[in-house]
């Protein structure tokens, strides 16, 4: 019998790397090891984890100074890292690649690697779309609907769910993402001979649905010209947005400009599209320049995202929207009134209220100006809050999938792993899930691993995400 060889049970970063590869190692043990040793009484990990908690969607803009703010790190370890970077980014440059530019690509170092990694889909061209390519030039000044940083988002797991739809629902003519999010499910799909119905409760989701998917037609040139309008703005007076927000999720001058920008855009928006797109822009700029990890619970206690904001100009496939019906509803509510071929859920899957992690957003969306309360400066969101994150889950999806009147339903819903916090664990148990499938036909479950983006402090083990697909009788 032949001997086993005597792995390690716990690897570290550089023996992890040489024994399992780099597909296997996060972000935080790619890091460590190229801090290395060196690290002044610090152990590699705690250094590494502090950088990317702190810098990272910004790791390709570190400077020194920077770096030598994180106790531990010396010059000399300091400048061993700018210049690795620096040599990524030329290589980027000398083969015409994007990699995260103020133009709006909202990648990190490591979102990079991850993409292009065979641990995700590679990049290949499917029935519809080009994902995860980085052959595709980048424009400057051009944003697209991915470029956001959201909760739940499934950007990366575009290739795995559009698999499950090819090989499941050929032949489909319309597609419902009933919560849509960001939106980039349903505009995976997105061509001229299909329909995309695409619905969520948040006008600040609902806006850029409305602009990516929704627009038919649009001056672009009159457009470009209104943003170059707003991007000029040089404010020195607080407002609304800079009482509430400065000095604390933004720098005072980004603060006054957003408010300054929300309040003009309702005045030179010549209609209800151009209006969209407009606050889209300011949306996703306002985001790239939050002082947070991602969400809007928290801001950090050191302000360091001061780059001035910058609105950019959506890439909108004006041709693939004519057949398109966005809504700003609840979905148990807007069910009742629709059809479609194919049914795609994703519904949150624990108490963490997406009002609550995304209410500035949602505040500079609508810009009814309420009083804000608290640290976080929250509005009333008594009217936002979902069922889906409270006990009465269940029953709110047996409504949803009763009154379902599709061909296909696919049920995107992750099983948070094992947290130790309680409000991360998933409010639905899949034993339900199936049970309720099950009362409209056929139930399959594909499953895979998945890193999801979190606020920076979570820590689950087990972590996957789930497609339970029901073909209807």
């Amino acid at each position: 019998m032949p001997k086993l060889k005597n792995i390690p049970k716990v690897f570290r970063p550089r023996e992890k790397l040489m024994e399992k590869g780099p597909d296997n190692l996060s972000k935080v043990e790619l890091l460590a090891n190229l801090l290395g040793s060196g690290i002044k009484g610090k152990n590699v990990k705690e250094v590494a984890e502090q950088i990317i908690k702190r810098y990272n969607q910004d790791f390709l803009e570190l400077t020194v100074d920077k770096l030598t703010e994180i106790s531990g790190i010396g010059n000399a370890k300091a400048s061993q890292i700018i210049s690795a970077i620096a040599l990524i980014k030329r290589f980027y440059k000398e083969q015409n690649l994007p990699y995260l530019l103020k133009d709006g690509i909202q990648y990190s170092l490591f979102d990079l690697y991850e993409t292009e990694s065979s641990k995700y889909y590679p990049p290949t061209i499917k029935n519809h779309k080009v994902y995860f390519s980085h052959n595709k030039r980048n424009i400057p000044g051009i944003f697209q609907m991915q470029n956001r940083r959201f909760l739940g988002n499934k950007y990366k797991l575009l290739g795995f769910i559009e698999d499950i739809v090819n090989e499941k629902c050929n032949g489909f003519e319309s597609f419902c993402d009933i919560f849509s999010g960001t939106g980039v499910v349903g505009e995976r799909f997105n061509e001229k001979d299909i329909k995309i119905i695409s619905n969520d409760i948040l006008f600040s989701n609902y806006y850029p649905l409305k602009t990516f998917l929704g627009t038919t037609q649009l001056d672009i040139n009159a457009l470009k010209n209104k943003i170059d309008l707003l991007n000029n703005l040089t404010p020195n007076q607080d407002n609304y947005f800079s009482e509430n927000y400065g000095n604390t999720f933004f720098s005072l001058e980004n603060a006054r400009k957003i408010g300054v920008i929300r309040n003009i855009i309702d005045n030179i928006a010549d209609n209800e599209c151009e209006k969209a797109a407009l606050i889209t822009s300011l949306i996703y700029a306002t985001d790239k320049v939050a002082n947070t990890v991602g969400h809007y619970d928290a801001y950090r206690k050191k302000l360091d995202s001061v780059q001035p904001i910058k609105l950019l100009i959506p890439k909108i496939d004006l041709e693939s929207n004519h057949n398109n019906q966005i809504y700003q509803k609840d979905a148990n509510l807007l069910i009742r009134e629709i059809y479609c071929d194919v049914l795609y859920v994703d519904p949150p899957y624990n108490s963490r209220q997406y009002c609550d992690a995304y209410h500035l957003l949602e505040n500079l969306a609508t810009w009814k100006k309420p009083k804000v309360f608290g640290k976080a400066k929250k509005m009333d969101r008594t009217n936002l809050k979902s069922e889906y994150c409270l006990k009465t889950a269940t029953k709110a999806f047996r409504d949803l999938i009763t009154n379902a009147n599709c061909k296909h339903i696919l049920i995107s819903y992750n099983n948070t792993g094992e947290s130790k916090h309680g409000r991360s664990n998933a409010r639905i148990k899949d034993k339900e899930i199936i049970e309720i499938l099950k009362s409209k036909g056929k139930v399959e479950i594909f499953e895979r691993d998945y890193k999801a983006f979190t606020t920076g402090k979570s820590n689950t083990t087990g972590h996957t995400e789930r497609v339970f697909y029901c073909k209807t009788k």
